[in-house]
């Protein structure tokens, strides 16, 4: 039996129509399956909570639960007693993630319909969705991934402009990234950008993307930030932040890869660090991230860790996989090694 959890409004509304073609194949080739369909925010991590809470072995009232220890990593999608298959983009992934009761009991598939896909793109998934989800349904074998622990050791006043209350948390999950300053800028304010959903419907997103992260790079400010790797006691010193990203996989923010580097299951977070960079050499600086070429400019630095913290001057705010809650102004971010279980994509 596969659970389908579904954001009909990824894709710009599109999804629901993907869905019905998904559904329609579903019963042509009865395949047995439950669809729930999130109607809005905080639906998709309820929804994951309550099919995964049976398998719960820890207090399933904190948000987000904490992760099982891994039991050993199973290799064949019927190992697993829950197969859930997400329908969406980063950020209903993202969501479904903080609902997961008992990783190590959970196989995910995901079909990515969403504007950024950075997790498909690093996955290399790049059919449409009816073949992506053949080649979840005929897999005999899994990816086995790190996955991301972020803790808000403070947060602001300030909150993001779609913030939920009923999903408030000091935790957070991601599986892709999770960013301090100008990303997490420009994410907080596509968030609620109606153009943005006028250009994705027009296949235009990235304009908006452009024009919301020049906006942001005209309004940051001078925010310094000390960085503990590890358990090394001595910091290091950022004159200025404009961002810091922690990643799992090597792509972020609709294609750039800012930690080329970065493997998704050898248990340390590649970290980005972009310092003080005027605003012409920012602007020279992010095209060349799209291939990774970005360290070469002074000030954008390349660390690895299986943990780190970061206190800032002033509170900045925060993204995992693109959603945007609160600002803080000290933040913690640990490296779960391969406690995100995904069903592996076989093509023909």
């Amino acid at each position: 039996m596969y659970q389908f959890i579904v954001n009909p409004a990824s894709k710009s509304g599109k999804g629901n129509l993907l869905w019905k073609e998904l559904e329609l194949y579903m019963k042509g080739e009865e395949v047995p399956y439950e669809a729930h369909l999130s109607e809005k925010p905080g639906d998709i991590a309820r929804i994951m909570r309550e099919l995964t809470a049976p398998y719960a072995t820890g207090d399933t009232t904190l948000f987000p639960a904490d992760p099982a220890p891994a039991e050993g990593c199973m290799d064949h999608p019927d190992d697993y007693p829950l197969k859930v298959i997400v329908l969406g983009g980063d950020g209903t992934l993202n969501e479904a993630l903080q609902g997961v009761c008992n990783f190590s009991k959970t196989a995910i598939g995901y079909i990515p319909t969403g504007s950024s896909n950075d997790m498909a793109r690093d996955l290399g998934v790049k059919l449409p969705p009816i073949q992506t989800l053949k080649s979840i349904l005929r897999s005999d074998r899994m990816l086995h991934m790190d996955l991301g622990e972020l803790t808000y050791n403070n947060i602001s006043d300030e909150k993001s402009r779609l913030h939920d209350d009923s999903i408030s948390s000091m935790k957070r999950y991601f599986g892709v990234s999770s960013d301090i300053g100008f990303g997490a800028a420009v994410c907080e304010q596509a968030l609620s950008s109606k153009g943005k959903n006028v250009l994705n419907t027009l296949g235009l997103g990235k304009l908006s993307y452009l024009n919301i992260a020049l906006h942001q790079l005209m309004s940051i400010g001078d925010v310094s930030a000390e960085l503990y790797l590890d358990d090394n006691p001595d910091p290091i010193h950022l004159n200025r932040i404009i961002l810091l990203a922690g990643m799992i996989h090597c792509y972020e923010g609709g294609g750039f890869k800012f930690c080329p580097h970065a493997v998704a299951n050898d248990g340390l977070l590649d970290i980005c660090a972009i310092g003080d960079l005027s605003t012409a050499t920012i602007l020279k600086a992010l095209p060349t991230a799209y291939a990774g070429n970005h360290f070469k400019y002074d000030h954008i630095d390349e660390y690895r860790a299986k943990s780190y913290r970061v206190e800032t001057s002033a509170p900045l705010w925060v993204h995992t996989d693109g959603e945007v809650s609160v600002k803080s102004s000290s933040i913690s971010l640990t490296c779960l090694e391969k406690r995100l279980h995904f069903i592996d994509y076989l093509y023909d």
